[in-house]
């Protein structure tokens, strides 16, 4: 299991302190790397996933890395997408 390291508040967290984490962030850095979402800036190297529309773009990344109330509100995003 991967650790979550997408906060409820969308925000990347970076702690060297936990292995798993610190693996999980190597990990989004990878996949970041190789798919890029724009200019290779540090502000725009990850999503906002603050915006619903970036939870709705990459719900994989949520489900796998972030924390359970922002994978709630992913479901619900998808539900009333659905709707």
């Amino acid at each position: 299991m991967d650790a979550k390291i997408i906060s409820n508040q969308g925000r990347i967290i970076y702690d060297d302190q936990d292995e798993n984490k610190l693996i999980a962030y190597y990990h989004l850095n990878d996949y970041f790397m190789s798919h890029p979402i724009g200019p290779k800036t540090a502000d725009a190297f990850y999503p906002d996933f603050s915006q619903d529309s970036w939870i709705l773009k990459y719900p994989s990344i949520i489900e796998r890395y972030a924390q359970p109330a922002l994978v709630e509100r992913l479901h619900r995003l998808q539900h009333n997408n659905l709707s």
